[in-house]
């Protein structure tokens, strides 16, 4: 039995990231309601609610991209007897089959410190399993399983973490 790992040190840090930029949220509303004044102007026709208004939503799309990464694969779990595979989240498991899976991505993804490896498993019914390497670890060994299974690689893409 082949099991990729989850990559906890990933999680709790994304995790602890989201708390705090839930917290920062409210304490960017509370001090926009504390100045009335503060439409004067900063830039040309630009006036410092607005950049307030911009830094909310930009905390709020940045808590959404992390709850989202952190709802997606973190263990993967292939029999070789059964002939199954197991993609197991923090809310669900799902079981399909070796046979099942038709083709799949390579993907990469690059920020400023690291660059992720991860997967994007397509189904014979249409069905997407992305597996990245911020939730995973050694991505490579479930790569090595499915080529000696002899599903077919399409070749490389860019991940758009966690959004593929």
């Amino acid at each position: 039995m082949l099991t990729i790992n989850t990559n906890y040190w990933n999680i709790i840090l994304r995790f602890f990231s989201t708390i705090i930029a839930i917290l920062c949220i409210p304490v960017f509303i509370r001090v926009g309601q504390e100045d009335p004044n503060n439409m004067h102007v900063i830039v040309w026709k630009f006036k410092a609610i607005h950049m307030l208004y911009f830094i909310i939503l930009v905390f709020v799309f940045f808590v959404f991209t992390i709850v989202r990464s952190l709802l997606g694969i973190i263990k993967v779990q292939a029999d070789d007897k059964t002939g199954t595979i197991i993609f197991t989240t923090f809310f669900l498991k799902r079981i399909i089959s070796t046979g099942d899976l038709e083709n799949y991505f390579v993907l990469t993804h690059t920020n400023a410190f690291k660059e992720w490896k991860g997967l994007l498993l397509f189904s014979k019914d249409n069905k997407s399993f992305q597996l990245a390497g911020q939730n995973l670890k050694s991505i490579e060994n479930f790569e090595d399983y499915l080529v000696k299974k002899g599903i077919t690689c399409l070749g490389e893409r860019t991940m758009k973490f966690p959004f593929n």
